[in-house]
């Protein structure tokens, strides 16, 4: 399977999720993916963008 290919599952699977009423959190559990850690003044957080699930998401699909 392609990187595109794999990406475009990925995007549907997202745009599935998001229909269902899910947030971009839940779907990351979902696919046990952990948010990037953005560090600013010292302090930590996590961030989610659709990209970078749909990237995670895609990376996984690739692994199946």
């Amino acid at each position: 399977m392609t990187r595109d290919e794999a990406m475009h599952l990925a995007q549907e699977d997202f745009n599935r999720a998001v229909a269902a009423d899910m947030g971009i959190y839940l779907i990351a559990e979902a696919w046990g993916i952990e948010p990037y850690q953005v560090v600013r003044h010292g302090n930590g957080y996590g961030l989610l963008t659709e990209g970078y699930v749909v990237a995670e998401i895609a990376k996984q699909i690739r692994e199946m």
